[in-house]
């Protein structure tokens, strides 16, 4: 290996304090969390749908590090209030 080694990158990184926008809500012991991966299937979604909803803010998640996961309840909470409620006013023809 040429230059630096990559433990030194590694304990900077530790080092550093997370900014407010990096940080997670505390969650309660127990809380069941799911990868992307998981949550894609259990939504019946495609890991790549999910993740651009998740951009797109119109699912909630938790980061972790770097990577992403969602709270199954959020999520239910979510899509409910999302929901539209179905129209009855059609008339028959």
């Amino acid at each position: 290996m040429t230059g630096r080694s990559h433990y030194g990158s590694i304990r900077r990184m530790n080092t550093r304090k997370p900014t407010t926008a990096r940080r997670s809500p505390p969650r309660a012991p127990g809380t069941v969390l799911l990868t992307v991966e998981a949550g894609a299937r259990w939504l019946g979604l495609s890991r790549d749908a999910l993740r651009s909803r998740l951009r797109l803010g119109q699912l909630p998640f938790v980061r972790l590090g770097r990577r992403l996961y969602l709270v199954p309840d959020d999520v239910r909470a979510a899509i409910r209030k999302q929901s539209r409620p179905v129209s009855h006013n059609h008339t028959s023809v």
